[in-house]
């Protein structure tokens, strides 16, 4: 069985399942009863937001049984879980190297860290890839080929080179992160380092989608700006569940007039029932 086995066993039968797609992955079903799935290239940064019983635990089981089942996709798998609400780290038992669960905040420190010295040096490859198309065009109409559609093919055939596989960094719960900020007078190199890592978590939001990391932020909280990131208008699609107030949906969806025009109120929902905004 290629899925973690546990209180929710059930979750995991899905080998043969409809839900189960290569580079696809399941996100649920419309209201017209349609399967909906999102291509792991058109994945971006999400802010997921939804009271406690909402169904958000199991909307990331289903979301994390298409991610194992296209992980030869993914170079990394990266998943937060200080609060244990929905046992991640039993994904670290699957034996794949690709899947880092992170339970404790000296390694998030550590593991933030690296991804963004990832994210830096994929942008150098791209600016790198750049100045070589540049100079092969230079070449080519210095040879006397002035044709653009030439032109642009050599150009885009060396940009096509960079294929970067796509990494999933996925935190359960993201107010519990500030909360685990060592006290300054009692360890100031965590203090420093924690400090860091939310200056990387900035950074990550702002300019990772395009290097094909992908950032998945969960929160029972109707917002995380709260949190002292500000990077919350960098994720750029929305998964909104049930939600106990106006404040939690104008946060996570920019304003109630999509909603209204929906003719839906969140805070009616049922479980497992939400609204996603794709960008």
């Amino acid at each position: 069985d290629r899925f973690p086995k546990g209180k929710d066993e059930k979750m995991y039968e899905w080998k043969n399942d409809r839900h189960l797609r290569e580079k696809e992955i399941y996100f649920g079903t419309t209201e017209d009863g349609k399967d909906f799935f999102v291509k792991i290239k058109d994945l971006t940064h999400f802010f997921l937001n939804g009271a406690s019983g909402a169904g958000k635990s199991q909307w990331i089981y289903s979301f994390l049984n298409g991610v194992i089942h296209n992980l030869d996709q993914f170079e990394k798998v990266i998943l937060i879980d200080f609060k244990k609400g929905i046992s991640l780290d039993r994904y670290g038992n699957l034996g794949s190297d690709k899947i880092i669960v992170v339970t404790s905040i000296q390694q998030m420190w550590k593991v933030v860290e690296d991804l963004e010295r990832t994210n830096q040096t994929r942008m150098e490859d791209v600016v790198n890839k750049q100045r070589e198309a540049i100079q092969k065009v230079i070449e080519l109409k210095n040879q006397g080929i002035t044709d653009e559609k030439i032109l642009q093919e050599a150009k885009e055939a060396i940009i096509d080179k960079i294929e970067d596989k796509a990494i999933l960094f996925l935190t359960d719960e993201f107010a519990e992160i500030p909360k685990k900020q060592p006290k300054k007078d009692l360890d100031k190199d965590g203090y420093l380092r924690h400090q860091q890592m939310m200056v990387n978590l900035e950074s990550l939001a702002a300019t990772a989608r395009s290097q094909n990391i992908k950032m998945f932020i969960i929160t029972q909280k109707g917002t995380i700006k709260e949190s002292g990131v500000e990077f919350q208008d960098n994720l750029q699609s929305k998964l909104l569940m049930k939600v106990k107030s106006t404040m939690a949906m104008t946060s996570c969806l920019g304003d109630t007039e999509s909603i209204k025009e929906l003719g839906v109120n969140p805070k009616n929902f049922t479980y497992g029932r939400f609204i996603l905004h794709l960008d």
